[in-house]
């Protein structure tokens, strides 16, 4: 018996249909790597920059704080000014 065009074109989209299965798993093992790539190199520049960030978030504390120690260390030495003021009107 000799195959019939259906056997023919039966067998030919069974071939079509697996390469495309073939060519999309290739597809989506391509896109799953670039994305594992993406990833770790993102992974790679975020720890620098997290360590910036706490650089920053440290230095800014200090500079919100500079004033209250600004203002306190003026009134100590106002204070000892005034009490050395005393002091030599008291020796007069």
């Amino acid at each position: 018996m000799v195959p019939g065009p259906f056997l023919y074109i039966f067998n030919s989209s069974l071939v079509y249909q697996q390469k495309f299965r073939r060519q999309r798993k290739d597809y989506i093992a391509n896109l799953e790597r670039e994305l594992r790539l993406c990833r770790d190199s993102a992974g790679e520049e975020l720890h620098p920059r997290r360590r910036q960030v706490e650089t920053l978030k440290k230095q800014r504390t200090e500079l919100r704080e500079l004033p209250h120690h600004v203002a306190t260390t003026l009134e100590r030495i106002s204070k000892n000014d005034d009490d050395d003021d005393l002091d030599d009107e008291e020796r007069h």
